[in-house]
C-alpha cells in the first residue's frame, strides 16, 4: 500500500521476519538473493553432514535423516530427530494429526492428550498430579507397557510421533498390498448368495468392470462433496486466543492477520482447536468497517493467491533439482498424509510388544 518493496520469511512457528523494506528495488532484490544463497548453503551443509545408515529392511546405506527407506519404503528406526520440523507439544501434536487427516482416533488407536483404559491403545497424556508426561502402550491382553515418563515434553511427544508415523506407513503398505492382490475379484466371487452373484456379473467382462467402476467413482464424489460441505469451515473472519485469521472455503485456504505489517498472510500453521471447533470462533461471516483488521478482499497477497492459483498449481509441481535427485518442495511429512480412499485396519498392528 505504501509502494515499498519488503523482503521477508515467514519461520515456522508462523512469524514473519522482515529483511529488508524500501524503495530501492534493485536493493530488495540483491537481499532477496543472498537470503535465498544462504538458505540454499545451509541446506547443502546439513545435508553432507548426514551420516549415513544401513536400512534395517534392504540392506541399502540411506541419509540418517531419512524416516523412510527411499529403496524399500521401509521406516527408518535410527532417523535423527529434527526439533525445527517435528511437533514438540500435545497441542502441536494433535494440529499435525488433523492436517494430515489422518482417521478418528477411535480408528487409528492412537490418542493424543488422553489416559485411555482400553485395550488395544497408543497414547500419550500429562499426568495432573505429578506433571510428568507418559507414552503408553495398552496391549491386547489389557496390560500396560509404559515408553517413557518425564517431564521432557518434546522427547515424549518426539516417542509417540514416530510410532505414529511408522503405524502410517505400515497401514499404507497394507492398502497397497490388499490393491495389488490379482485374486482379488476370484475371492469375492467364491462367497456365497448375493455378493456372489453379483461380483459374477460385475467381473465377468470388461464392461462389468468398467461399470462398477463408474458406480464406485460416482458414489466416492457424491460422499466427497457431502462431506466437505459439511465439514469444511465456512468462509470468514475468526478469532482465536487474540488472532484474527479468516478461511476461504473456495480455495481451502487460512490466513493470519499480522497487527504489525496490517495485512493478512497465507498460513498453513493452524491450532488443533481451531481446526476442529472453528464454529467456537467465528468472528463475522463478512467485513465490517468496525473490525480491528483489514478487508482480506483489499489485501493485494490475497488478490494474488486468486489470480494465480491455477498456475501456481502446475508450476508448484515441478521442483528444483540439487543433482543428488533430492525434492526441494517436498514436505518433510509428505509419506504421513492419509489417503481418504485407503482403510485403516488396527486389528494389523502388533498389539503383543511392548511397543
Amino acid at each position: 500500500t505504501d509502494g515499498k518493496y519488503i523482503v521477508y520469511e515467514i519461520t515456522h512457528e508462523g512469524k514473519r521476519n522482515v529483511f529488508y523494506r524500501g524503495s530501492d528495488e534493485t536493493s530488495a532484490v540483491e537481499e532477496a538473493c543472498r537470503l535465498i544463497s544462504n538458505k540454499v548453503k545451509t541446506y547443502r551443509e546439513q545435508k553432507d553432514s548426514n551420516d549415513k545408515v544401513k536400512c534395517p529392511h534392504c540392506g541399502k546405506l540411506i541419509d540418517a535423516s531419512l524416516m523412510v527407506c527411499p529403496y524399500c519404503g521401509g521406516p527408518n528406526e535410527k532417523a535423527e530427530r529434527s526439533a525445527n520440523s517435528e511437533p514438540q507439544t500435545i497441542e502441536e501434536l494433535k494440529s499435525w494429526y488433523s492436517l494430515n487427516k489422518l482417521p478418528p482416533e477411535k480408528v487409528t488407536r492412537f490418542f493424543i492428550g488422553k489416559d485411555i483404559k482400553e485395550k488395544q491403545a497408543f497414547g500419550i497424556y500429562k499426568d495432573k498430579n505429578s506433571g510428568d508426561f507418559v507414552v503408553y502402550k495398552n496391549k491386547s491382553d489389557g496390560s500396560r507397557a509404559v515408553r517413557y515418563k518425564g517431564k521432557d515434553e518434546a522427547y515424549a511427544v518426539n516417542e509417540i510421533y514416530q510410532r505414529l508415523r511408522e503405524e502410517i506407513i505400515n497401514q499404507k503398505k497394507r492398502n497397497k498390498d490388499i490393491k495389488g492382490n490379482t485374486n482379488y475379484s476370484s475371492k469375492i466371487k467364491d462367497e456365497p448368495g448375493l455378493l456372489s452373484e453379483l461380483a459374477h456379473i460385475f467381473f465377468s467382462d470388461v464392461y462389468g468392470i468398467t461399470a462398477l467402476l463408474l458406480i464406485l467413482a460416482l458414489s466416492a464424489g457424491i460422499f466427497y462433496c457431502v462431506y466437505w460441505i459439511f465439514t469444511s469451515p465456512s468462509s470468514g473472519y475468526y478469532n482465536y486466543n487474540n488472532q484474527n485469521y479468516y478461511h476461504d472455503v473456495a480455495e481451502s485456504k487460512w490466513y493470519v492477520y499480522d497487527d504489525k505489517e496490517n495485512d493478512w498472510i497465507y498460513t498453513t500453521d493452524i491450532d488443533g482447536e481451531l481446526f476442529n471447533n472453528y464454529d467456537d470462533y467465528i468472528d463475522s461471516y463478512s467485513y465490517s468497517s468496525n473490525k480491528p483488521y483489514s478487508d482480506i478482499s483489499d489485501d493485494s497477497d490475497y488478490q494474488k493467491d486468486h489470480v494465480s492459483s491455477s498456475s501456481s498449481s502446475s508450476s508448484s509441481s515441478s521442483s528444483w533439482d540439487d543433482d543428488d535427485d533430492d525434492d526441494w518442495g517436498s514436505s518433510w511429512d509428505n509419506d504421513s498424509s492419509w489417503d481418504s480412499s485407503d482403510s485403516w485396519d488396527s486389528s494389523s498392528t502388533d498389539w503383543d510388544s511392548d511397543w
